[in-house]
């Protein structure tokens, strides 16, 4: 059984190194934003351009703001930082040597059981 490494655990999304799934899915946000603004939106006219424009953009906001909030979170199972009660039922994850929750799952990811 490996030994905990409590430190290489990360934080967020935003914890370095940064991986290649959130850097790809990154690139293809602004890249849909990019295609849309410089690609399709010149080539609507009409009243129905504005207001395509109008729910685009809203669209957009609402993704990357949602995006910035999931990704600032610290998906950690809370069993991993406080020691469960005794009559709880819980699991033992042998790679963070820690009690979690019975739907908890190891993440290679970040390092944690999630």
């Amino acid at each position: 059984m490996p030994p905990p490494v409590e430190d290489s655990r990360r934080v967020n999304a935003w914890s370095l190194p940064i991986c290649c799934r959130f850097v790809f899915t990154m690139g293809v946000f602004f890249a849909n934003a990019a295609v849309f603004f410089a690609l399709l939106f010149p080539l609507l006219r009409g009243a129905a351009a504005w207001g395509l424009l109008a729910a685009f953009s809203a669209s957009l906001a609402a993704t990357g703001l949602a995006g910035l909030r999931v990704t600032a979170v610290d998906p950690i199972d809370p069993m991993v930082v406080e020691k469960p009660r005794p009559a709880e039922e819980c699991l033992h994850c042998r790679y963070c040597a820690s009690d979690v929750q019975l739907d908890s799952k190891h993440c290679w990811e970040c390092n944690k059981c999630v």
